[in-house]
């Protein structure tokens, strides 16, 4: 007697399915548990602990500085006409033309008629009007005196460096011209030249600084002559000098000037 045939579904049996189907659910477990338990690892190492919250203390509100009141800017000092005078320095001025004064430094002394006489002046106009003439008795190693010389005239051209070519045409031949600025007042607003010469005089080396300032209708030569090797010494006092001329309200003169005695050297004019 033959046996009968067990159902088989593609080729297995049902215990084989079941068997099967076991197998397969047991290798998902596995899987599912294996992949809770890597994931809880992972969370575990990667967790942020709870750290107790320090109290925060809120900073004090600033408190605003005091507005300051801006200073207002300092104004410049004016110049006044004292300033400008050196201490120790004489004032001198001139009966020639009123209210016409400058200041020099002390030891300067006025001309004597003799030395006057002999000096001959350094421009061209002879009608020029001689308003002061002094001299310093201080000796020099160069056998020369120091002088300064003011003269007027009236303006005869429109332009300052015109009357000047014209006026000291010869000084400038026979001479040499080596500077020739504008010089500006501090105080006056007068238009004024400063020239340089050197030149040879009786064999002995000169030099000339020559201030040329229009005033009005008028035209001031102020002149000093020395030693050349002592020019560019004694021209910061020169500039000086000059920055105190003026023709301006007559203040008292000085006293009396000392007694000198007659110079030995000769004096540049």
């Amino acid at each position: 007697m033959s046996r009968q045939r067990t159902k088989r579904i593609l080729g297995m049996t049902i215990p084989q399915w079941t068997v099967l189907g076991a197998l397969v659910l047991l290798i998902c477990c596995i899987f599912a548990g294996g992949f809770y338990w890597l994931n809880s690892m992972v969370a575990a190492a990667y967790a942020v602990p709870d750290l107790p919250m320090a109290d925060v203390t809120p900073l004090p509100s600033a408190t605003s500085l005091p507005t300051e009141t801006p200073l207002p800017p300092a104004s410049p000092t004016p110049i006044t006409y004292s300033s400008l005078i050196p201490d120790g320095w004489r004032h001198y001025k001139s009966d020639a033309v009123p209210g016409l004064e400058i200041w020099l430094p002390s030891a300067y002394a006025y001309q004597t008629e003799k030395m006057k006489q002999g000096a001959a002046p350094i421009y061209d106009d002879v009608t020029a009007k001689a308003v002061m003439d002094l001299w310093d008795p201080t000796p020099s190693p160069y056998m020369l005196f120091t002088t300064f010389n003011a003269s007027v005239r009236p303006t005869f051209a429109s332009n300052l460096d015109e009357m000047i070519d014209t006026d000291f045409a010869t000084l400038m031949r026979k001479g040499r011209l080596l500077e020739r600025d504008e010089f500006e007042f501090q105080l006056e607003n007068y238009p004024a030249r400063r020239l340089i010469f050197d030149i040879t005089l009786n064999g002995v080396n000169a030099g000339f600084a020559v201030y040329v300032v229009q005033f009005g209708r008028d035209l001031y030569y102020l002149i000093f002559a020395t030693p050349f090797n002592e020019l560019y010494t004694r021209l910061p006092d020169f500039d000086k000098t000059i920055q105190t001329f003026r023709i301006g309200p007559v203040v008292p003169t000085p006293g009396p000037s000392p007694t000198l005695p007659a110079p030995t050297n000769t004096p540049l004019q």
